[in-house]
């Protein structure tokens, strides 16, 4: 099973990414897509937080939709596998898929903060 990981800006006010992070072993390269509920419980984290596990970034032409999914996001895990040269040897560490907030609110044609809750702080 994924968790989710709202990744906080360096100083922690903001997201700026999601990351879908998987156990070894445990993510399957071998779907055509994993959907994301953007209604699952996320953790705040750090980018410095990863330290050296694999990181993959997910681009904006790599998420769909589903008229049968509300409030989900696709990956297209073909995608991320053929850019990183991915094959089920990889999957022996923990795995972390990265997807710019931006691209995850152009996608759902949504805004973010009426799901997630984070207060900016004052200049």
């Amino acid at each position: 099973m994924a968790k989710l990981k709202l990744v906080y800006d360096e100083d922690g006010d903001i997201p700026q990414a999601m990351a879908i992070s998987f156990r070894a072993g445990k993510m399957q390269w071998d779907k055509q897509s994993l959907y994301i509920n953007i209604l699952s419980p996320v953790k705040k984290h750090s980018f410095d937080e990863f330290g050296d596990l694999p990181v993959y970034s997910v681009f904006l032409e790599d998420l769909t939709v589903n008229a049968l999914r509300p409030n989900c996001f696709g990956i297209d895990v073909n995608s991320v596998r053929s850019r990183y040269s991915i094959s089920e040897s990889t999957n022996t560490d923990p795995i972390h898929l990265v997807v710019r907030l931006t691209d995850v609110e152009d996608v759902l044609l949504i805004d973010l903060r009426t799901h997630f809750y984070w207060e900016v702080a004052a200049q």
